[in-house]
């Protein structure tokens, strides 16, 4: 199969849905396209929080969302594991509200 090797804008036009899984940014960690799992389900992506970058806000992260969906990129836009705390933090600035909030 072609798959690992196909960009996403050659099969489709757009995402319906496009969350903020995790309410933490993180540094840009390389991964192998060809894997698909991870042999081991307890992997930390934030390497004991060394991946995590703390320079980049949420508000910073979902004005970037807002801009896919500007664009066109994209339909909606969401969050998941937000606090409540953090969840009216982003909807103060907030231009367009999330669709999805995914606990």
């Amino acid at each position: 199969s072609n798959w690992p090797y196909i960009k996403p804008s050659s099969i489709m036009d757009y995402l319906d849905l496009y969350i903020i899984h995790w309410p933490v940014a993180f540094h840009y960690v390389p991964f192998d396209p060809m894997v698909r799992v991870f042999p081991d389900e307890s992997i930390d992506d934030s390497n004991d929080g060394k991946n995590i970058d703390p320079s980049v806000s949420v508000k910073e992260t979902w004005e970037g969302m807002e801009s896919l969906v500007d664009k066109g990129l994209v339909k909606s836009i969401g969050v998941s594991n937000f606090p409540v705390a953090l969840l009216h933090e982003l909807m103060s600035g907030a231009r367009i509200a999330p669709v999805v909030y995914q606990v």
